[in-house]
């Protein structure tokens, strides 16, 4: 799962340099050098200015189009990279079919029966097979040894990735409700009181207009990839806009699911990879640091810390340890005996005394590669 987010924002950030070099070109393009210069570089200048003077107004529509398609062709990828891993890592971690969520067990046939439909057109046959498809549907149906899910039957779609339908998306694989609780989502509230920083932020969270941006991007790559010309070209300044949102939407996204993928992390890894530690004796820095009694324990650096929070937005939270503190001296690393101590922990996100922390521990995870979500 973090392979999805990360490749997503390696993308956003690709786009941005794109756009950048449109800038640097239209200054280039700009530029007046002296007509009599006879230097081959203002020549040569000069050849380019004219040749795109001519063709300014279509070279801006292409450009616009190429912002938008690749924008949109990016946050779709994501958002199916995003359900497959899920799927994969639950179907990896939960030994039975029957203990997945209901959603998963629910929808699976049907839509692995669709999925027949498409392997029997040449453009799906290389991307699997009847055989497959089939094979992992009995090792589910007749739960003989490891069970296989038809990941991939879950992100076949033909409609526009607006709001509603990729809330509708995650709901067939049991994460409910995506919309509405990205709002509840660090780094989309930050985003949110970056763009209205004089409203109260319970209010923005009532407001319906915060997927604007999402369901426009879908409505003009629609007309795009239909030849239909917009009512307006939208500047770069703005299309850099859509491009912020789009990485905090992701970025929000990706926060909930991994809030989904927790708990069962929790209840299925071995038990020497997880330890419950129980609550905070407390926190400092809002949240950021908390203060917890160990013993019989090493942790360190990297570790990864989850809170179960009961909140059903996000009811879980988690975060690698980026500090270890006793006494207020820092360690990489601490080995606690029987009798216990008090420690500070720093992680990056903000825990409350009432939560309930696990620790997962670092040496495992690295041991386990493709556990990693």
């Amino acid at each position: 799962m973090k392979d999805s987010i990360e490749s997503f924002k390696r993308e956003i950030g690709d786009l941005r340099h794109y756009i950048r070099g449109i800038e640097l070109e239209s200054q280039l393009l700009s530029f007046r050098s002296h007509k009599t210069a006879l230097s081959e570089e203002s020549s040569l200048i000069r050849t380019i200015q004219e040749h795109h003077s001519e063709f300014a107004t279509k070279r801006r529509q292409f450009n616009y189009n190429t912002i938008i398609v690749s924008l949109y062709g990016f946050l779709e990828q994501f958002v199916e990279s995003l359900i497959s891993a899920y799927i994969r890592y639950l179907n990896m971690i939960i030994p039975e079919y029957e203990n997945l969520p209901e959603a998963i067990r629910k929808n699976h046939v049907t839509l692995s029966l669709d999925l027949l439909k498409l392997s029997e057109q040449s453009k799906y046959r290389e991307k699997f097979s009847t055989e497959e498809i089939i094979s992992n549907l009995h090792s589910c149906i007749n739960q003989t040894g490891s069970y296989r899910i038809n990941e991939i039957a879950f992100i076949q779609h033909t409609a526009n990735f607006r709001a509603d339908v990729i809330q509708e998306f995650f709901a067939k694989v049991g994460v409910e409700g995506v919309s509405g609780r990205i709002k509840y989502s660090s780094v989309f509230i930050n985003y949110l009181k970056s763009k209205h920083p004089n409203r109260e932020i319970e209010d923005i969270k009532r407001d319906s207009e915060y997927l604007f941006y999402l369901n426009d991007l879908a409505e003009r790559r629609n007309e795009v990839a239909h030849g239909t010309l917009a009512d307006e070209l939208l500047s770069n300044d703005i299309l850099s806009e859509y491009i912020n949102f789009s990485e905090c939407y992701g970025e929000a996204l990706y926060e909930v699911v991994y809030s989904e993928a927790l708990p069962y992390m929790i209840q299925y890894l071995p038990q020497e990879e997880v330890i419950e530690l129980g609550k905070p004796i407390k926190i400092f820095q809002n949240g950021k640091i908390i203060g917890i009694f160990l013993k019989n324990i090493s942790v360190s650096k990297g570790d990864l810390i989850i809170a179960g929070t009961n909140n059903k937005k996000l009811p879980y939270l988690a975060g690698e340890i980026t500090e270890i503190q006793i006494n207020n001296v820092s360690y990489e690393k601490i080995s606690v005996d029987t009798e216990g101590k008090e420690v500070g922990i720093r992680i990056p996100f903000r825990a409350k005394e009432k939560h309930n922390i696990y620790i997962i521990f670092n040496q495992h995870r690295k041991t386990v590669n493709n556990r990693k979500v």
